[in-house]
């Protein structure tokens, strides 16, 4: 196996958040025809995670593929209003995807959670994107509610699931 070839696990970095961007506004893109205003709420949502992150008790690891991000999972630990932790950013790359990356990334982030202290995690996610449901699923996360939203530029089937130990 060469460097390009091998997949390693880091915690974040400065500059990896926009990498995280660039790789979740490409897929919602080609997944939902969501434009730049997904884009714009994300990379916002992104700045005051980034204002608040705490590396302790937080969470942002990244799948690197020959160095570069190809893949994201982060436990947000201190949401404004919450007293769940939150999953955000889980992405993989087409060249990660079906290669076991987001398994590793869940797994990671399910370990970190048990280990946080809060009393549950949450996350938000589309309808339709069937892999990371079973991921979901399988870690232990429960749909809780479904609705049609609007805060992305155009409607979806909005989800919420959520963990409790």
């Amino acid at each position: 196996m060469s460097d390009d070839d091998r997949v390693s696990y880091t915690p974040y970095r400065p500059g990896d958040m926009g990498r995280i961007l660039a790789l979740q506004a490409a897929y919602y893109a080609a997944a939902y025809d969501l434009d730049h205003v997904y884009e714009g709420v994300v990379a916002a949502q992104m700045g005051e995670f980034l204002k608040r992150y705490d590396s302790a008790s937080d969470l942002v690891l990244v799948a690197r593929l020959g160095g570069e991000v190809a893949g994201s999972i982060t436990i947000d630990c201190h949401e404004p209003g919450s007293e769940l932790a939150r999953l955000r950013w889980f992405i993989v790359s087409d060249a990660l995807r079906g290669k076991g990356a987001g398994r590793h990334l869940i797994g990671a982030a399910m370990d970190f959670l048990r280990g946080s202290g809060k009393p549950g995690c949450y996350l938000t996610t589309f309808e339709g994107l069937a892999a990371v449901r079973h991921l979901y699923l399988d870690a232990g996360f429960e749909l809780v509610h479904e609705a049609i939203e609007e805060t992305w530029g155009k409607p979806v089937n909005e989800q919420r699931y959520e963990w409790r130990p």
